[in-house]
């Protein structure tokens, strides 16, 4: 028996999900996993077509059609197969992309605040604080309890 980390129900039974945060049901398990994959089928919309590791376009050449991770091209794929393997028998190509990781940030840094500068910008008013944000959240869960209360 254990304690659900996302809904704090008591469940009976073996762990669906187990994280750092906790041990969930097959419910919020179900959840979690939905929101991870909405949040990589953002990042691939996000990407127009592009490669999400590499950044190069996705063309039938380089297509990988009916793969589960159909928004990484197909070199980047047999790269990482080699890299894990290369991984698994020696720590040095781990080593190395993490000090070609540090001497790139910079730049990667770079690219990343330019694309945010050409984003259009948001008005003031549009973006609401975190106070308000959280008041929003606490009215739509009051809603949805008066609802299934049928109060």
């Amino acid at each position: 028996m254990y304690t659900c980390g996302m809904c704090k129900k008591s469940v009976d039974g073996e762990v669906a999900f187990k994280n750092g945060a906790g041990s969930f049901c097959p419910e919020c398990k179900a959840i979690i996993h939905a929101r991870a994959a909405e949040g990589v089928r953002a990042r691939s919309a996000a990407m127009n077509g592009h490669c999400v590791w590499c950044g190069e376009k996705i063309t039938p050449a380089n297509m990988q059609a009916g793969k589960d991770d159909e928004n990484v091209c197909q070199p980047c794929t047999t790269r990482r197969d080699w890299l894990l393997k290369a991984i698994r028998l020696s720590d040095r190509p781990a080593r190395y992309a993490a000090r070609t990781e540090e001497r790139e940030r910079p730049m990667r840094e770079e690219r990343e605040q330019a694309m945010q500068a050409a984003k259009p910008p948001v008005a003031a008013d549009a973006v609401p604080n975190e106070a308000e944000a959280r008041l929003r959240r606490l009215e739509l869960m009051l809603n949805k309890l008066t609802q299934a209360l049928g109060v």
